[in-house]
């Protein structure tokens, strides 16, 4: 997890938003190349 390397709570929202939005979309490209 990035969590431990940021100190601020803000940072820290950011980063896991930022991974969590990223890991969404490739799951949702994966399923769309599979519907193909």
């Amino acid at each position: 997890m990035l969590r431990s390397y940021y100190h601020n709570p803000i940072q820290n929202f950011i980063s896991d938003s930022s991974e969590r939005i990223l890991g969404n979309l490739a799951q949702a490209h994966q399923f769309a190349l599979e519907d193909r």
